[in-house]
């Protein structure tokens, strides 16, 4: 589990640039509960009190709304906020009261999801925006789903045969063989994070501009753009985790993470028309960032005598 939030982080800072990644998402302080069809919703109330004397106006010159807690990038601030949020599936919940406190406790901390399902129909405030309410039904299968997810390919993934298995097993992965059921375990995520992302985030084009910390700029001509970077943005928190799932699995990038254990290096691919004088292309099928990393590999789960007397030990 740290070496997955190390790694988080890793292709987060990769993949993501600071001054890209800076999209917020708001987190309020109090919620109110409503019940109605067997779902309970929660809603974040708006509070505008009269201005006064040095009182402050919120964006758009409307009064601050002072139920708002703060705006946080998550992209940027919590890079492996997908590992929190499937992680909540691991705490015992034996009731719905215990539940809704697990998705209070998380609104307050990170925000609501911002997502509309089939439970948003049936919400009795059906006025209040997404990023103000939360039905605890779809916050729980998302839950769900996210854990399966992570699961599922960690399980397509896994060095160990025996373990694989198990998971894949208690899935009903479809298949004969075990590689099959990973190949089904591999497919099947591979489908859920894509379908996310597709509904939840969108590439952006961000100018940059030179003297980006420079402080002294008040109007957007006062700076000058040397050239365009691609960010991301996303339409829900919801959106924005499987974004850092997405980035997690692909490597950050064209690349992706050293197959030894512990080692974040990048297996990179170079064509001949993109490294010049370079006369071969790197294999697809590379594995290693370095020959030190596959020989530690072939040492430790290889098929030489000196591997399986270490795995024996061990």
């Amino acid at each position: 589990m740290a070496r997955d939030t190390d790694f988080f982080a890793y292709v987060g800072s990769k993949a993501l640039r600071k001054d890209l990644s800076g999209q917020a998402w708001p987190v309020y302080t109090d919620f109110e509960v409503e019940r109605t069809g067997g779902d309970v919703f929660i809603y974040a109330p708006p509070r505008h009190r009269p201005l006064g004397a040095g009182r402050a106006f919120g964006i758009g010159g409307s009064p601050q709304d002072e139920n708002l807690e703060r705006p946080y990038a998550p992209l940027r601030d919590t890079p492996d906020l997908f590992l929190r949020f499937a992680g909540l599936a691991r705490k015992k919940v034996a009731s719905t009261e215990a539940a809704l406190e697990v998705m209070i406790e998380w609104a307050k901390i990170y925000g609501v999801l911002g997502t509309r399902g089939e439970c948003y129909w049936d919400a009795p405030r059906p006025d209040y925006p997404l990023k103000r309410r939360e039905s605890l039904r779809a916050f729980s299968a998302a839950v769900r789903e996210a854990a399966s997810c992570l699961e599922l390919y960690r399980a397509a993934t896994l060095l160990d045969d025996y373990a694989a298995e198990a998971v894949l097993d208690r899935y009903e992965a479809d298949g004969k063989t075990l590689r099959e059921k990973k190949e089904w375990a591999a497919v099947f995520a591979g489908d859920i994070v894509g379908d996310h992302v597709y509904e939840g985030c969108y590439p952006q084009l961000l100018r940059t501009v030179e003297g980006e910390k420079n402080s002294k700029a008040r109007h957007w001509y006062d700076k000058r753009t040397v050239g365009f970077a691609q960010g991301w943005g996303f339409r829900s928190l919801l959106g924005a985790m499987y974004l850092q799932m997405m980035l997690y699995m692909t490597g950050g990038g064209e690349w992706k993470p050293c197959k030894r254990p512990g080692c974040y290096g990048r297996v990179t691919y170079v064509s001949p028309e993109k490294e010049e004088g370079r006369k071969h292309q790197t294999h697809s099928n590379k594995e290693f960032c370095s020959l030190a990393c596959k020989q530690w590999w072939s040492d430790n789960y290889g098929n030489s005598k000196k591997a399986k007397r270490k795995r024996e030990r061990s």
